[in-house]
């Protein structure tokens, strides 16, 4: 016997025949229960019915897959339905789709553009990733005047809705202290807001506990409590926190190192970073080539992931597919090759291939050897902290003046 047809007769007879409200309502249930197909069913008939929050909601279930297949373009065409009826979580979605380049060619300028017609509808959410965009000068040009304006915005309609012990907004206040956007920073503040969003089991808090705890972003390192929110963080399928423990256990750091428990963690997170990453994704395609290259060591299907990322401009994943020409793996060697990706990504200020192209000028590999152009790179390096570039100046100094 049907669930909601016993629960709620009478709205489900409204539903079947042919109520909006009662059928978008239905889905909804379905949705809440898990039957995520039923609930596919109902959000589609509201839909095509024109319902806007049916519109919204069936988008987001062809983007996670749930209850029928991943598929970006159909999430865009539904989203964008009832983005143009008014929906704000529609605008914000579509807006995060041109940002990200999923199942769209990316596009921070339509993002923007998105991002700020849903602010203006109430969208804190919007208010706060058009924080980040004017922070950062992601294709909009840096203007901290006015992502200090939106921060303080979003602020505003955080703080009211932490009131309601709403997690995400506690976990976007966390943000906004420890990272001082628009605020002072306020690292105790920060992460008293992550904590208590944790404690609810906020993923995304859960991970960001894991990663300042790490790499000691504002606390001591403490690499025990950096795995102890990355496993309750994974256990709530943040793939940000798989990848990252994964990796810990690969490496062996901070932890006694384990590759079954980093095959696990790291296969976990390859099956979510798939969906996207066959959508166009471009950070989860860069993730990918890692997991294929550094762990599994599957060159071939590494160089595939990292192709995929590395002409959406990511700069790992240009700096990566250079040293799988440069060293032969997965591929034929070619320093041409691999010079034109560390270039690629030296221009994005990467500073192993800004390293890995002052050796390349210096030894005269896949390019003329010149060792004033091996210099300008090395020193571009040694800005960003590379220690290897600072031996290699010293070492390239002597080599052209002698040892004086």
């Amino acid at each position: 016997m049907d669930e909601i047809a016993v629960f709620c007769p009478d709205l489900y007879k409204r539903a079947k025949q042919g109520d909006v409200d009662a059928q978008n309502f239905v889905g909804w249930s379905y949705y809440c229960i898990g039957v995520f197909k039923k609930a596919f069913t109902w959000y589609k008939r509201a839909a095509e019915q024109g319902d806007s929050d049916a519109q919204y909601n069936l988008g987001k279930l062809f983007f996670t897959g749930e209850g029928t297949k991943v598929n970006y373009l159909k999430a865009k065409e539904w989203y964008e339905k009832a983005a143009v009826q008014g929906n704000v979580d529609a605008q914000f979605n579509l807006a995060s789709m041109y940002f990200n380049g999923n199942g769209v060619e990316k596009s921070y300028e339509n993002a923007r553009d998105l991002y700020k017609i849903a602010a203006e509808n109430g969208s804190v959410s919007a208010q706060f990733a058009l924080g980040e965009m004017y922070e950062k000068g992601d294709g909009i040009g840096q203007n901290k005047v006015i992502a200090k304006d939106w921060y303080e915005k979003a602020k505003v309609e955080y703080e009211q809705l932490s009131e309601t012990d709403n997690s995400d907004a506690m976990y976007h206040l966390g943000l906004i202290y420890y990272y001082g956007k628009g605020v002072d920073k306020d690292c105790v503040k920060g992460k008293s807001w992550f904590e208590e969003a944790a404690v609810q089991e906020n993923a995304d808090a859960q991970f960001e506990l894991g990663y300042i705890y790490q790499y000691g972003v504002g606390v001591e390192v403490d690499c025990a409590k950096a795995k102890y929110w990355y496993k309750k963080a994974a256990r709530n399928r943040n793939v940000d926190a798989k990848y990252y423990l994964g990796f810990m256990f690969y490496l062996g750091q901070g932890v006694e190192q384990s590759y079954l428990k980093a095959e696990y963690f790291l296969n976990s997170a390859a099956n979510q970073l798939e969906v996207a990453a066959e959508q166009g994704n471009a950070e989860a395609q860069n993730r990918l080539g890692k997991i294929y290259y550094c762990c599994k060591h599957e060159y071939a299907t590494a160089r595939i992931w990292y192709e995929k990322a590395a002409i959406q401009g990511v700069a790992d994943a240009q700096y990566h597919l250079g040293l799988m020409y440069y060293y032969g793996k997965g591929i034929e060697r070619n320093y041409v090759k691999s010079k034109e990706w560390f270039e690629k990504s030296a221009k994005q200020a990467h500073p192993k291939s800004q390293f890995n192209l002052g050796v390349m000028y210096e030894n005269g590999k896949g390019v003329e050897q010149d060792y004033d152009k091996a210099q300008i790179w090395y020193k571009k390096a040694m800005k960003q902290g590379n220690k290897n570039a600072m031996k290699a100046l010293e070492e390239l100094y002597i080599k052209i003046h002698g040892d004086t």
